[in-house]
This record gives structure tokens, sequence and C-alpha cells, in this order.
């Protein structure tokens, strides 16, 4: 199975190739042993490929490779920080929303009482 796309689009080798780069030094230099086993399972020159932006990786070899290093897509594609699903200020903002959700709906229902009773009103004065 190929691990990278056959074109390289200017799209990558403009910005995520080289964040990709920088992360894979960072680490590699942190981290002896990452040295070592970095490329492990992937074909001899994919991720130099990849660094050099003359090639796209495949979704799957990059998230292997960023597993490998401990960072995200996000980071490579340069897009903002997001808290990963279920983490815990993710479950407190869900519980926000939903507790807004029911305010809402609590406001919904005495205000559609108080517009009955007003219309209710109307009619016994006509």
């Amino acid at each position: 199975m190929a691990e990278d796309c056959d074109v390289a689009a200017s799209s990558w080798s403009d910005g995520p190739a080289k964040r990709l780069d920088q992360m894979i030094e960072a680490a590699r230099v942190s981290n002896a042993q990452l040295q070592r086993d970095l490329g492990r399972g992937f074909h001899n020159s994919a991720i130099h490929r990849w660094r050099t932006g003359e090639r796209v990786p495949r979704a799957d070899s990059l998230a292997r490779l960023l597993e490998r290093i401990g960072r995200s897509a996000d980071e490579v594609l340069g897009l903002p920080h997001r808290p990963a699903f279920n983490s815990g200020g993710e479950d407190a903002a869900l519980a926000s929303v939903l507790g807004a959700l029911e305010d809402a709906q609590a406001a919904t229902a005495e205000s559609s009482a108080k517009l009955a009773a007003a219309a209710e009103a109307l009619k016994r004065r006509q």
C-alpha cells in the first residue's frame, strides 16, 4: 500500500511539510530512541519526502507518524488547538450548553403560558 500521494500539492509543501519537519526534528532531538524507531513501518524515504514537501502523506500514514511523535494533525495543518473529544473541559462545556437549552425551554414555556393567559383575557373583554 502506498504511504503517500503521487502528486505533492503546493499547499502541503508551503506550510504543513515545514511544520512536520520542525516537529519531527524537535522530537528526534529530545528522544534518542525515537531517532532509531521513527521510520519503522514506513518506506525508507517516505518520511524524508514528506518533510521536504516532495510528497504528501496519506492520512493513515500521517496519523501513525504523528502518534509516534506525540503531535496532532491540527498542529501540522496549522489549525487552532481544539480540546480532545470528551476531555474534562468539553464535558463541562456540553453540560453548560445543555443547561442553557433547558433554561431556554423553561423560559419559552413560561412565555407561552403568559401569552395564552393574555389571549384568554382579550377574548373575555370582547
